[in-house]
Parts: C-alpha cells; structure tokens; sequence
C-alpha cells in the first residue's frame, strides 16, 4: 500500500473485517485507538497520518491476513448429553479500552467443552472527565 495512509483509509480498512461474535476485538482495537489518537491531535480525514501511525497501520494490514486461518466452530455442542452446563462472563478494562466476554462451559463427561459464546471489546471514551478503570 504505497498511497497516503489517512484515518479514512484505517477506518475503511478496520471495518472491512467482519466479526459478528467479537472475537477479533483484540486484533481491531489497535485501529481504534490510532484513530482516537489521531482524532485528539485534530487531523483531518484526508490528512496524512504521522510516520509512527502510518508504520504501525502497514504492519497491523500485513499481519490482518493471519485471521483467515482462524477457525471458531459454530456448534455449541447443545444437544450432545451433558451433565453439568454453566455460562461464564468475565470483563476487563483498562485506561485505554475494556471488554467483555461469555463462554459456555459443558461438562459431557470426561472431556470439558469450552465454547465461546459472544465478546465485546471498546476503547475507553477520552474527554475533559476520564473515566476511572473501576467504572470501565
């Protein structure tokens, strides 16, 4: 990608990931926070980014191509015969972002079926108040 990286280009580029469940909000949380940053410093949305954003976003797009060979099954192993079912959340935050996630745990027996079931990633809101880890 030789043309000038600008946050409308990180933003068209960020989208273009389809994710319905969330399980790449760790991989797409990098170009929301370059474009928080970016939307801070004040730059236009056909402006060129700074060298530091523009190095980081063509590393962050070479290595995009890795999340074809991810594979999430999409049966939760509902009607297999189980034992003991119970759905799990956990969250997390931090100054720059939080997120949420929900698995289900079926005990079928010997082996432990772990599946994901949704999770959500958010970078932290910046303003004039910032808003505590505790209340993230």
């Amino acid at each position: 990608m030789e043309e000038v990286i600008t946050k409308r280009n990180i933003l068209a580029a960020s989208h273009k990931v389809f994710d319905p469940l969330g399980i790449t909000g760790p991989v797409l949380l990098l170009p929301k926070l370059w474009l928080q940053s970016l939307w801070k410093s004040q730059i236009g949305w056909d402006q060129e980014v700074y060298i530091k954003t523009r190095q980081d976003f063509l590393k962050w797009l070479k290595k995009l191509e890795y999340l074809k060979h991810v594979k999430v099954p999409k049966w939760l192993h509902w009607d297999s015969g189980f034992q003991h079912i119970s759905l799990h959340f956990f969250c997390d935050a931090s100054k720059l972002a939080y997120s949420a996630v929900v698995f289900l745990r079926l005990d079928i027996g010997s082996p432990v079926n772990i599946q994901l079931v949704q999770s959500k990633t958010r970078i932290a809101p910046c303003g004039k108040k910032e808003t505590t880890i505790a209340r993230l």
